[in-house]
């Protein structure tokens, strides 16, 4: 069976990243997990909380006293760069054997031409990754869809 110690959650305090964060509470909570999040400061983004600017760690620290993280082992982590790089950075670092991160869902085309994070960190990521879409609103995990070619190291 496929052990599961450790759960990466990239989070920028969307709504999108902390509908992903309750996700992966629910999956730390089955599989008696850690949770490491990770916030990448990029110099493009500003880091809002409640409505006001807030620097990451403190931002991060207040996200961990979140009711539904009760009982689950957390840590918090900023990274800096490329925010693929250090999704895929800390994956490698903390030994996490699954992401879970949100989406935006950038239409085809932009995708094709820019990429997303997301599609990135799925293609690079040594683990599997989980991605919850904008707009799904957690309300407990009853379906979920697992894709694979079919090779050895995915079965």
């Amino acid at each position: 069976m496929y052990s599961i110690k450790n759960i990466l959650v990239p989070v920028d305090f969307s709504p999108c990243s902390i509908n992903a964060l309750q996700y992966a509470a629910a999956i730390a909570s089955i599989f008696k997990s850690s949770l490491s999040l990770l916030y990448v400061d990029n110099k493009s983004t500003v880091t809002v909380v409640n409505g006001k600017k807030s620097d990451a760690e403190s931002a991060l620290k207040e996200l961990l006293k979140a009711s539904y993280l009760n009982g689950i082992k957390t840590s918090s982590h900023v990274g800096h760069g490329n925010i693929t790089r250090e999704i895929l950075s800390a994956q490698s670092g903390f030994q996490a054997d699954l992401i879970i991160m949100g989406t935006l869902g950038a239409n085809q085309l932009n995708r094709k031409l820019f990429g997303t994070n997301s599609a990135n960190v799925i293609q690079d990521a040594h683990c599997p990754v989980w991605v919850v879409p904008e707009g799904n609103t957690f309300t407990g995990i009853s379906k979920t869809v697992f894709a694979t070619d079919m090779s050895t190291p995915n079965l």
